[in-house]
């Protein structure tokens, strides 16, 4: 069987990975492995429990300061 990617990077709430939840347990019904690349980890593996697959950071854009605001001498 295939290994499916499943990614996410937007939205700060776990509505949206309830939603990838639903397609993952299909997917695993099938007998396909499944992979996971999220912005934030810190609750994928609560929100997917019971199911299988591994787990990585997607690639972010950590903006700092672009254009700092010069210090102001007077």
């Amino acid at each position: 069987m295939a290994n499916i990617l499943f990614t996410w990077e937007l939205g700060g709430n776990l509505g949206h990975l309830g939603k990838l939840r639903a397609l993952m347990q299909l997917a695993q019904q099938e007998g396909h492995s499944l992979t996971v690349a999220l912005r934030h980890l810190t609750y994928a593996h609560k929100v997917f429990d019971g199911l299988e697959f591994r787990c990585f950071q997607a690639p972010t854009r950590q903006v700092m300061n672009p254009r700092p605001v010069p210090r102001s001498w007077s």
